[in-house]
């Protein structure tokens, strides 16, 4: 019998943001094709590693650090031990040493996938330092360069040759089944304890400063003189903690709003909402997003670039600027307030078709096949 290809993904966390879903995801779809290692940098709390676990796939964690030679001894020990035959880190430019290492010990397939459109870490000299160390690493040692938007390449490569046959768009898959959700919302309002009447105002992310919770919380102010029973749903890592109520009683918006965390059946959230809200300041390719799209919400987004290609080049959506909580608060009473405003902001079919979950996924299986 013929042994399957072995593909070792390495990531920062286990925790449950956009890249450990959509390699979650993959590797449901996928684990019949490959013989899968999950690495992972560092332990975190309310993490996805049990759902690995469930794939019955080989789960690791070790740090790799950044100059540190013992640790990169170890990893490039546990490499060439492996025979792995594609490495894929899903790191960006942080991916660059893991490459170094599997091109010395003979790893034939090297993959970089970048997962965010800008830097998402603290800009001093040391960081910019190794950055621009682990780019090389990347640029030199990497046989295909992915990202699932155009947006990252120009980011992290301004000056790569665009006939580079390694550098590959991907874009995220998300399986519409997901929304195939039989429960009313009647019944869903009552279990996540949302008023029955209530106009649902929802955003999935993590509390953090790329997702903007901070414009989200100034609209609730404002809609709520607008909007009778409005009612504002957070999901993502972190969005239940202490620190997160404290900022919605600050701003004053705690009495209508709630944080539930990280939430496993995302359809269910969706449904029980009226709107989605989007106000990111930098993003690469939210599944959140498309999640919202594929659910038919009417949609409500910020207006860089990364999100404004995930929808139709014609579209006469308006695209508010992050921090124009009064813009996002105008056209969320206007959608609420008129069902046939409202459809022109729902893209379910186009979401279906573009971010199709076995079309993009193949794509990806294809990269990580063994170079022949």
């Amino acid at each position: 019998m013929t042994s399957l290809p072995k593909v070792i993904f390495i990531i920062p966390s286990f925790a449950a943001g956009g890249t450990q879903n959509y390699l979650l995801r993959f590797c449901k779809y996928a684990q019949n094709r490959f013989d899968i290692t999950v690495l992972a940098h560092r332990k975190v709390e309310n993490s996805l590693e049990a759902d690995f676990h469930a794939l019955e796939l080989k789960v690791k964690y070790q740090s790799l650090g950044y100059f540190n030679l013992a640790k990169a001894y170890r990893f490039r020990s546990f490499l060439k031990e492996n025979k792995f035959d594609t490495i894929c880190n899903l790191q960006g430019n942080f991916a660059g040493l893991s490459l170094c290492l599997a091109q010395q010990v003979g790893i034939p397939s090297r993959v970089a996938f970048y997962r965010r459109s800008s830097p998402a870490f603290t800009q001093d000299f040391k960081n910019k330092l190794y950055f621009r160390f682990a780019n090389k690493w990347v640029d030199n040692c990497a046989t295909k360069i992915l990202s699932n938007s155009e947006f990252a390449f120009k980011a992290f490569f301004p000056q790569r040759k665009t006939k580079d046959s390694r550098f590959q768009v991907i874009f995220n898959g998300v399986e519409k089944s997901l929304f195939e959700v039989s429960a009313n919302v009647v019944s869903l309002r009552s279990q996540l304890r949302i008023p029955q009447s209530a106009k649902v105002i929802c955003h999935v992310g993590r509390w953090d400063a790329a997702k903007n919770h901070q414009t989200i919380f100034k609209t609730a102010a404002i809609i709520q003189h607008k909007i009778e029973n409005v009612f504002f749903l957070f999901c993502g890592m972190n969005t239940d903690s202490e620190q997160f109520k404290a900022f919605l009683g600050e701003y004053g918006v705690g009495g209508f709003s709630v944080g539930l965390g990280v939430q496993g059946d995302i359809g269910k959230i969706l449904k029980a909402s009226d709107v989605f809200i989007f106000p990111s300041i930098t993003e690469g390719q939210p599944n959140a997003l498309i999640e919202a799209m594929m659910a038919n919400l009417p949609v409500v987004v910020s207006d860089i670039e990364p999100l404004k290609v995930m929808f139709p080049h014609n579209t006469s959506l308006p695209f508010h600027s992050p921090l124009q909580a009064s813009a996002f608060a105008e056209t969320l009473e206007k959608i609420l307030q008129d069902k046939n405003f409202a459809e022109n902001f729902k893209f379910q079919a186009f979401a279906e078709a573009r971010f199709n979950f076995s079309d993009r996924f193949e794509e990806f299986v294809q990269v990580l096949s063994p170079l022949k």
